[in-house]
């Protein structure tokens, strides 16, 4: 159910900040690169929740840790536009 609502949220997020001449492959490559982690990460994971479910979660948090600095990054590099008056 969170990644249902958090799913339009990082589009319109992604939307904001990329260049229109750009969006569409961004917005591929992010589409394909998720679909990529999903067919390798979730079998592993999968097969780790038959034996533990907090051993799964917490495999699935170490798969997602590399993204982490990727999103640091970008939340630098947001404009606030309270700054610029």
């Amino acid at each position: 159910m969170l990644s249902a609502l958090a799913g339009p949220l990082y589009n319109a997020w992604t939307i904001q900040q990329i260049d229109p001449q750009v969006r569409a492959t961004v917005l591929s490559l992010r589409s394909l690169s998720d679909a990529t982690g999903q067919t390798l990460g979730g079998p592993g994971v999968g097969a780790l929740g038959l034996r533990s479910l907090r051993i799964a979660l917490v495999a699935s948090a170490l798969l997602m840790l590399p993204a982490l600095p990727l999103f640091a990054r970008a939340g630098r590099n947001i404009e606030d536009p309270r700054l610029a008056e």
